[in-house]
């Protein structure tokens, strides 16, 4: 049976590939999480200005040309200071993981995503959201 990690909380997701965001939607909505997904900037900034997301998993980069997900990371950050955030990324770029880290970023996860990984790195920020620690 799988624990409900996520009940009281909302997460958003970012990711231009419709199939990891369904996955990813289906992953979280199993752990009792309110999910909402885009899958590219505009649709992000759109839902962000709707939602006020407790975590948000952020593609860093998209097909299209107009914003990254490091500018989604920045218009969270300003919009919901509290929001936690990881970051996804094909790439072992370590200087664009140190940048969003250094935005606030939380942590970050490689694809191909792993549901152990998603859920150990998941977990980790649920317990200090919890416990009041963003």
């Amino acid at each position: 049976m799988i624990e409900k990690t996520g009940e009281g909380l909302t997460i958003f997701i970012l990711d231009d590939e419709k199939d990891i965001c369904q996955f990813v939607k289906e992953f979280f909505a199993k752990r009792g999480f309110e999910v909402y997904t885009a899958s590219s900037s505009k649709a992000a900034f759109s839902t962000i200005k709707k939602i006020k997301p407790d975590i948000a998993l952020l593609d860093i980069r998209l097909a299209e040309k107009e914003a990254s997900g490091l500018d989604v990371l920045k218009s969270i950050k300003e919009k919901h200071p509290g929001c936690c955030s990881v970051m996804v990324t094909y790439m072992d770029d370590e200087k664009v993981v140190a940048r969003a880290m250094e935005m606030g970023a939380s942590d970050y996860l490689k694809k191909p995503l792993m549901p152990p990984e998603i859920e150990k790195t998941i977990n980790k920020i649920v317990k200090k959201i919890r416990k009041g620690v963003k």
